[in-house]
């Protein structure tokens, strides 16, 4: 199961004398097992139309173990075009919460991924679809 282990190597010889290992301080290895991917969560979806002149965007990544520097941030336009969020405009909130702005006037997709500190990768979370204007026409 994943979580927190701790190792302790005890050597005895034919005489039956002990030791205990000293590679470390108190004799005790300790290491992660960490088998699960993060996920990812925010707090825009599919479609969504917002009336606004710029909005943050937010997200959160479930994982114990988050390599934050691994957060890849994607847009993409109508035509596909990909463009990626620079990393320092991506703003961290708190543990494992993060934003970063989008102007108004385009549609845009947006995926998003990370990894923790054991490699595992998050499935891709993608927003299609996304308005972000202060132009908004709705008929009845």
């Amino acid at each position: 199961n994943d979580g927190v282990y701790s190792l302790n190597i005890i050597t005895y010889d034919r005489a039956e004398n002990s030791n205990l290992n000293t590679k470390t301080e108190s004799g005790t290895i300790n290491f992660t097992l960490d088998r699960t991917n993060p996920v990812i969560s925010a707090n825009v979806k599919t479609g969504q139309t917002i009336n606004a002149a710029n909005f943050d965007v937010q997200f959160e990544i479930a994982d114990a173990n988050l390599d934050a520097e691994t957060i890849e941030v994607v847009l993409i336009d109508r035509k596909g075009n990909e463009k990626a969020i620079d990393k320092a405009k991506i703003e961290a909130l708190g543990k494992n919460e993060f934003k970063f702005n989008v102007g108004s006037g385009l549609n845009y997709s947006i995926k998003v991924k990370a990894k923790d500190l054991a490699g595992n990768t998050s499935e891709i979370y993608s927003v299609e679809e996304l308005t972000i204007s202060t132009n908004i026409c709705y008929s009845s």
